[in-house]
């Protein structure tokens, strides 16, 4: 974890039961992020922010709110196949419908910031628990956020990363996914090692 990041004080009761009423079609997903938005620290956290920084908030909130949409279409779940590594467990994404070639998985979404060499070398030093990836677009290695962010690594994966605007990125489908069937994609040649010869994907098990 990063060592300088402290967890949001937020009423953990009072976003359960926004979350509960999304999950269950009571609530629309911009009017969870509205009630959201009135718990007092986000209040204090954004009383000086500019309004596209208040905006970009409000975008990345609803992604994440959005993975408990009942059209979603996938869900977090636990998986231990890392732990060798990292010592704990880890989150999967896993279907919830079936999804087929070609189609886009837009509600598993995540926004790209661009980092500098200084701050890429900077989180490995400090063993940051953060994901980052090699953005083409941006030419650049960038933070990678949102729930998208949960989606793993496979060396023959069945889906591959699609733009979604100009800053952020969902999944398409490589071919046909099943309900339970785990999302994943293909972080780079090279993300595990010298060819991914550290890589602990199924793929690479079998």
């Amino acid at each position: 974890m990063f060592p300088r990041y402290r967890s949001a004080r937020i009423n953990a009761n009072a976003t359960t039961r926004i979350v509960q009423q999304v999950a269950t079609g009571e609530t629309e997903l911009a009017q969870a992020v509205d009630e959201l938005l009135k718990h007092d620290y986000i209040v204090a956290f954004l009383k000086r922010k500019s309004k596209l920084y208040i905006e970009n908030f409000r975008l990345h909130a609803g992604r994440y709110i959005s993975m408990y949409l009942p059209e979603a279409g996938y869900e977090i779940a636990q998986t231990d196949r890392y732990k060798v590594v990292t010592g704990t467990s880890e989150a999967r994404v896993v279907a919830t419908k079936r999804y087929e070639l070609g189609m886009v998985i837009s509600l598993c979404s995540g926004s790209v910031a661009k980092l500098s060499e200084k701050e890429t070398q900077r989180m490995a030093e400090e063993h940051a628990d953060f994901s980052v990836i090699w953005w083409q677009k941006q030419k650049s290695m960038c933070l990678f956020l949102g729930p998208a962010r949960f989606v793993n690594h496979d060396c023959n994966p069945n889906c591959q990363f699609t733009a979604l605007g100009s800053d952020a990125i969902c999944f398409q489908a490589l071919r046909t996914i099943e309900p339970g069937e785990e999302i994943t994609t293909h972080y780079g040649n090279s993300y595990f090692g010298a060819e991914n010869c550290e890589c602990l994907c199924a793929t690479c098990e079998k």
